[in-house]
């Protein structure tokens, strides 16, 4: 594939992942407030406890076969059918088994409310493996139109379904309600918009050529898994669903700027970069690229958010959840450095270098898993900020790994992002000094959080296009010509498309 097309794809790509986001995130948002003002934080908890073991089953459900079907370079509908047929059946064979176990899991937690929210919640597990290989042949041709359409759309009936629960009453049945239905629906138009007709025949060969790739990438999705989930599942095992509930909260407030726009951008990242695998420098550049328009995004929201922690969840989810301020604060660290490691796995899957990945998963999950059991003796507080130290320990060891495969050094990768931590740094202080005024003058949470968000709002733009350039003009270049060309862009920004 040329460079022209690779770039237009990009551009293609990204501008839809813009729009998906911008849509999606007003409607997350706003349920988040509705859905936090209808539930108590014990009844969050409860579905979070659930979660914990869901996301445990969707990791089987799936065992990296789409992602072999993406990275190939050659794709038989042998390899698409068989792929197919063995994750369905396995979806299904995992629902079955997870009912079963239902009251098993609630017995963990010693909480018996657990066992019909996991029971429904499994019913899940055959849904996401129906539409998991569709969706990855979408994301092998780079068909980001439609894949945002289906992401808009899905979570708008999801959200509906939510709100219609709430309205109805249902407690935290409206939580469990819009998760079954963002799964049915994402699975209906994954069909849709793939066209997706498989086959009757299941061939040994073709899912022999896929094996190796996934079992690599398979076994690293089941060690990031325990260390994105061990916490939770100490948490309410130990301290209680309202506790888990309120570290929850943080956590997925934490994750808003990581999950929606380092999330959506690697969905764009992958497929390219594994067209470019015989090409390591560009791809080296590639990463670069992404890594600082992330960056961009990231710094200075999260350095925002370890400011404004407190009076962002006092405003947004309410006092009930106030234990989850200090929480939110200490584990914006980790979303800012994760944010910025989010593309290195599709880096390394893109090269065949999922060896080095797994080995990095053993490191990190062993870093994380320490901090956790020691971290939860001292509550939720104590659980984040000793998972802040460990991530914090290995993140360099994950950087070191992307830049021998693409032939940089660490050097190179803190160059590219000098002007973005500048910028992050300035908003901060910024916004800092700002807030700080404001609670002088006896200005409240609600206060306090407008004017930091209003300073990062108004000051992230200019800063970087005084202190990272690139990446300012990477980003306009990611406009329509005609818009560029309105608003009167710099020659720099232009030449950049």
């Amino acid at each position: 594939m040329s460079t022209d097309h690779l770039q237009d794809r990009v551009r293609l790509g990204v501008r839809w992942k813009v729009v998906s986001q911008a849509y999606t995130q007003v409607i997350r948002f706003t349920m988040a407030i509705i859905l936090a003002r209808a539930v108590t934080p014990h009844e969050y908890g409860v579905v979070a406890m659930a979660g914990v073991f869901v996301a445990l089953v969707l990791i089987f459900s799936d065992l990296a076969l789409g992602s072999a079907l993406v990275q190939r370079e050659d794709v038989r509908r042998e390899h698409v059918t068989s792929v197919f047929w063995l994750t369905t059946g396995l979806g299904v064979l995992l629902t079955v088994i997870a009912v079963a176990a239902s009251p098993v899991v609630a017995a963990f937690y010693g909480e018996p409310q657990v066992t019909p929210v996991f029971a429904v919640l499994a019913t899940t597990f055959a849904i996401t493996a129906l539409g998991a290989t569709p969706a990855a042949l979408l994301e092998r041709r780079m068909d980001f139109r439609n894949l945002e359409l289906r992401q808009m759309q899905a979570v708008t009936v999801a959200a509906a379904v939510s709100l219609v629960s709430v309205l109805a009453g249902l407690g935290l049945w409206a939580v469990v309600a819009q998760q079954v239905a963002l799964a049915v629906v994402s699975t209906l138009l994954y069909w849709l918009y793939a066209r997706f007709r498989p086959g009757f025949r299941i061939a040994s060969w073709a899912l022999h050529d896929v094996a190796g790739f996934s079992a690599r990438v398979f076994g690293t999705r089941i060690v990031f898994y325990a260390e994105r989930n061990v916490d939770n599942a100490l948490i309410g095992r130990y301290i209680g669903a309202a506790g888990l509930g309120a570290y929850a909260a943080a956590y997925n407030v934490m994750l808003i700027p990581l999950e929606r726009i380092a999330g959506p951008l690697q969905g764009v990242f992958y497929p390219v970069v594994s067209r470019m695998q015989d090409d390591l420098p560009r791809m080296g550049r590639t990463w670069l690229r992404a890594n600082r328009l992330i960056g961009a995004v990231t710094v200075p929201t999260m350095l925002c958010v370890a400011i404004a922690g407190q009076d962002l969840v006092r405003v947004v989810l309410g006092p009930n959840w106030a234990a989850a301020g200090p929480v939110v604060q200490v584990l914006a660290w980790v979303g800012l450095h994760q944010s910025l490691a989010r593309l290195n796995s599709s880096v390394l899957q893109a090269v065949n270098r999922t060896g080095d990945l797994l080995r990095y998963a053993v490191v990190s999950v062993v870093a994380s898993v320490t901090a956790f059991v020691v971290g939860v003796s001292f509550g939720i507080l104590g659980v984040a900020v000793a998972y802040a130290i460990a991530t914090t320990i290995v993140a360099p060891y994950y950087a070191l790994m992307v830049t021998r495969a693409v032939g940089l050094s660490l050097r190179d990768v803190l160059r590219s992002l000098r002007g973005v931590i500048e910028t992050g740094v300035l908003v901060a202080v910024a916004a800092a000094l700002v807030r700080a005024a404001v609670a002088d003058a006896g200005g409240g949470p609600a206060a306090r959080l407008a004017v930091v968000i209003a300073t990062g709002a108004l000051l992230t733009v200019p800063c970087l296009a005084w202190r990272a350039r690139p990446v300012f003009d990477d980003a306009m270049s990611m406009l329509p010509v005609r818009l560029r060309t309105r608003l009167r862009l710099p020659a720099r920004a232009r030449a950049a498309s």
